[in-house]
């Protein structure tokens, strides 16, 4: 289904994990790097007001549409 969804879609993994867990994860989702154009990890993330470690979508727009992407995500919260 996300090799389908690529066709339409620019998928984003982005994790609060460390590059090289993001790495391995990737590997299971997308073993032939066909269908994951963007891999974000811990240290693509900022620290909120409160303290915590949190993913800043911004970052990704830039000339992007949201409409466009699809984000994976281990983790619902964290997201600023």
């Amino acid at each position: 289904m996300l090799e389908e969804l690529a066709h339409e879609f620019e998928i984003v993994l982005f994790t609060l994990a460390t590059e090289g867990y993001a790495n391995k994860i990737r590997k299971i989702i997308d073993p032939k790097d066909k269908i994951i154009s963007h891999l974000l990890s811990r240290e693509h993330n900022i620290v909120d007001s409160n303290g915590k470690l949190t993913k800043d979508l911004s970052i990704l727009y830039g000339n992007r549409k949201p409409e466009n992407m699809i984000i994976i995500d281990n983790k619902e919260e964290g997201v600023l």
